[in-house]
């Protein structure tokens, strides 16, 4: 379970705080403030935030300078204790990288906030490597249409059942106040903590992270962990002048209350678990250091004396400035995976784009058919092609910083793949120094190979022991778990599970796009409701789309395996079984269950299903079971399957039944004549 953290409070003036202030600190900009007609600038921060606004479309320009957004805000909000801004803190999962982790922010920040019609600041702190966290500031008015403040609330009178106005006891007109927004609901509040934890789990997911984190309390996840417990405003009274009097005696403030003496053992456990984990931190520099001693004793001839083209040391460079540190095989191949990921969520980026262009396109072709037609895509008749060629300058401005973000990842990807190939070259000669018996093995583009080689190159950098033999590659059965055939096989099974994990999700996400569309169409909202849940719609359609053409090229991959491991069977019947059942098949392989006969496998499959009570046909799509209806459904064709399958591997049985016999006969012969 990964760590969980999102809190929110309300900045106040009725407790004595400034927007522009708090905005100030948390950017680490200087801001003139004029309610009080002086800077606010607070201590140089050693690693300088990353800060970003982001708000509706309709929000004026003002609103992208931080400076002119919160004096505009202490303006607006002109009571004495008017509140201020919302902010939400978030903390950033360690394990995703820099840029993952504003990406999070950002699609977070503008799903909950922005398109609600929030404008949010953010502010991305990382002085300490391990609390890196996100400060969200809010508005809480929205704006109107027109770019100007709209209404928090409003009063409206309370009228009797003939309409008329009601009046209390002492003659006053009664009226009651009208939230304009949900921003200030419980349920608002528990929905923004639960979609955090949704948003985190999901990029750990297109990470390849295994982690995930909860919104839950710790009771109801089922951990061992106690949060303070708060206090009742009498307990927190008598806390408060507890803790004046101690000072005032200058005496050590002991808890007076029983739930102040419950917080205090609370804290004073988490205190000594902080220093645990000081110590912990401690005792991994020290390991460290240890490693690198270890490493100069024992081979230091290997990595010191590496020969480096200009290219190389460049590489290295760059790689060590992205991940603040000294480049090893391991961090190399993470930084592989890291750069690998951003440039999916680049790609990303730059599709949505297309779909977005595709989409106004469409508008355009629609609008040519019928003026009115225009309504569906959120533009209006009149001002179609004034408000369409501004859509197409926003995207234009987006594509530039897309086209930057592409050359800045093209770049990383370059030294990142040199870096890395500089260190498996390096990992393979210090484990031939080491185990100059094994140094014949080549990776050959394996990762399993070299992942086992530096499984025993760290093991023995740590602890100076050389195994006698390395079993792996004694074992013939255990190596093959190391083959290029087999990492193959376990990617390509990762890989279309992820696929229709994917597909999966793609199409709910349409389905709840499409209803979503519906309503606001149907309800009559703003065009710019109208145009977003156009688009979000048309994204989720390019999502279901690009899902089914990776489908289509792993099962292309399905069918080379599959032919490859069931060599007596024809292309043409591989190419038949639906891609979910080849999927089954390959596990088969993996798991090492499979006979090499497909009619037996195919089988057991069967068996497999059933076990768990499900039929074969959970294997088939639902557009193959109605292709395959006009020839008596999926269990007709999964009986054909079975049948044709099983008469070649017959052939392949006779065939090695009669070279078996062949060859008794041959031994018998020469046995014979032996004898005579």
């Amino acid at each position: 379970m990964g760590y969980y953290h999102l809190s929110a409070n309300i900045i106040s003036r009725g407790k004595g705080q400034s927007a522009v202030a708090s905005a100030s600190y948390r950017s680490g900009e200087k801001l003139w403030c004029e309610d009080d007609q002086e800077y606010k600038n607070y201590r140089t921060r050693e690693v300088k935030p990353e800060t970003m606004i982001l708000a509706p479309k309709h929000a004026p320009d003002f609103v992208y300078d931080r400076e002119k957004l919160w004096n505009e805000v202490e303006q607006v909000e002109g009571s004495i204790n008017s509140r201020l801004s919302r902010e939400i803190r978030v903390a950033l999962p360690k394990e995703l990288s820099n840029e993952r982790q504003i990406e999070l922010v950002k699609n977070y920040s503008e799903e909950n906030f922005v398109d609600r019609g929030m404008v949010a600041d953010i502010a991305i702190h990382r002085e300490k490597k391990h609390n890196p966290h996100a400060h969200i500031m809010l508005t809480v008015r929205p704006f109107n249409e027109d770019g100007s403040w709209g209404k928090k609330q409003k009063k409206v009178y309370v009228l009797d059942e003939n309409g008329n106005k009601t009046k209390t006891e002492n003659g006053n007109i009664k009226s009651k106040t009208i939230q304009l927004t949900d921003w200030d609901k419980k349920e608002s509040l528990q929905s923004w903590r639960e979609n955090w934890a949704e948003k985190v789990n999901e990029f750990y997911k297109e990470a390849g992270v295994n982690n995930s984190v909860s919104h839950e309390s710790y009771e109801k996840q089922g951990i061992d962990k106690y949060a303070t417990h708060r206090l009742t405003y009498d307990e927190w009274k008598a806390e408060q002048e507890a803790q004046i009097q101690a000072q005032i005696n200058s005496e050590e403030y002991e808890p007076v209350t029983h739930m102040g003496m419950v917080n205090q053992d609370i804290r004073d456990t988490k205190k000594l678990k902080d220093i645990l984990e000081k110590e912990i931190i401690s005792l991994e520099e020290y390991k460290d250091a240890l490693e690198k001693e270890i490493n100069e004793e024992y081979i230091p001839h290997v990595r010191n004396k590496f020969p480096l083209s200009n290219q190389q040391s460049e590489a290295l460079e760059f790689v060590a400035k992205r991940i603040h540190g000294y480049v090893t095989y391991e961090s190399a191949k993470k930084n592989m995976e890291t750069v690998k990921d951003w440039g999916k969520a680049i790609d990303l980026t730059g599709k949505k784009l297309g779909v977005e262009a595709i989409m106004l396109d469409k508008a355009q072709n629609d609008y040519k058919v019928d003026h009115i037609r225009a309504i569906r895509y959120g533009l209006s008749p009149k001002r179609f092609e004034e408000e369409k060629g501004q859509k197409n300058r926003t995207i234009n401005s987006k594509v530039n910083k897309y086209e930057r973000d592409i050359e800045a990842y093209k770049k990383a990807e370059y030294y990142s793949d040199i870096a890395f190939e500089v260190q498996k070259e390096i990992l393979h000669k210090e484990f031939g120094e080491v185990y100059p018996q094994y140094s014949h093995i080549k990776e050959d583009h394996n990762k399993l190979i070299s992942d086992l080689k530096n499984e025993y190159v760290q093991d023995y950098l740590k602890t100076g022991y050389k195994h006698e033999s390395i079993k792996e590659f004694e074992d013939t059965q255990v190596m093959k778990h190391y083959t290029s055939e087999w990492s193959k096989d376990i990617d390509l099974k990762k890989d279309l599970q992820e696929n229709q994990h994917n597909l999966l999700i793609a199409n709910r996400t349409v389905s709840k796009y499409s209803k979503e569309y519906k309503v606001i169409y149907s309800e009559g909202a703003t065009k710019d409701k109208i145009y977003d849940a156009k688009l979000k719609l048309e994204i989720a359609k390019y999502q279901v789309k690009k899902g089914e053409n990776q489908k289509y090229e792993l099962d292309v991959r399905l069918n080379k395996t599959l032919s490859f491991k069931y060599q007596n069977q024809p292309t043409e019947l591989i190419e038949r079984i639906p891609t979910k059942l080849k999927g089954k098949l390959l596990e088969l392989h993996l798991d090492e269950r499979a006979t090499g006969e497909l009619s037996k496998d195919l089988k057991t499959v069967e068996k497999d299903l059933a076990k768990v009570g499900k039929d074969i046909s959970h294997l088939y799509d639902k557009e193959f079971v109605e292709a395959t209806a006009s020839i008596g459904g999926v269990a007709k064709l999964f009986g054909d399957l079975g049948n044709q399958s099983q008469n070649n591997d017959k052939d392949v049985d006779e065939i090695k039944r009669k070279s078996k016999s062949k060859m008794k006969g041959k031994t018998l012969h020469k046995e014979n004549e032996m004898e005579l």
